[in-house]
């Protein structure tokens, strides 16, 4: 399985930790976002070409991915690169899937939505991060 995990560029560390996982259970990432954007260091929004270079890469790993995976955001992390990133999987025919951040932030912060979560199947979206794993990790397995 080929996997797009989009997050918050707020929350560096649960995207990174879902990569790490996923990884180690052998499924492949098809742009590691995360990686890309420490490696760039925190003055990579002042350079245009950074940015540009790293919307591409984004989308492109979006395309080539079996399943998009969107880590909801809570309300005080906030995004819309993710959301952007969900837009291209539905536009182009990627599966996606949703999980809330309920694992760290509790259940209130699972209310954060974009209209354009509706458009995922409600059979593709988790209450926690841990669920939304364990279903992929079947979907792998399965593959």
């Amino acid at each position: 399985m080929k996997l797009y995990i989009a997050g918050s560029s707020k929350e560096l560390s649960r995207a990174e930790r879902w990569i790490a996982t996923c990884r180690a259970a052998g499924i492949e990432i098809t742009e590691d976002w995360v990686a890309s954007m420490r490696a760039a260091g925190p003055d990579h929004a002042a350079d245009p070409e950074v940015l540009v270079s790293a919307a591409q890469r984004d989308l492109d790993g979006v395309r080539s991915a079996d399943l998009v995976w969107v880590l909801i955001p809570p309300a005080v992390a906030g995004s819309t690169g993710c959301w952007a990133e969900l837009g291209a999987a539905l536009a182009w025919g990627v599966p996606a899937s949703l999980s809330a951040p309920t694992d760290e932030y509790g259940e209130a912060a699972a209310a954060q939505f974009c209209i354009f979560g509706t458009l995922v199947p409600e059979r593709f979206r988790f209450a926690s991060d841990t669920a939304a794993l364990e279903w992929i990790l079947r979907e792998a397995g399965a593959a």
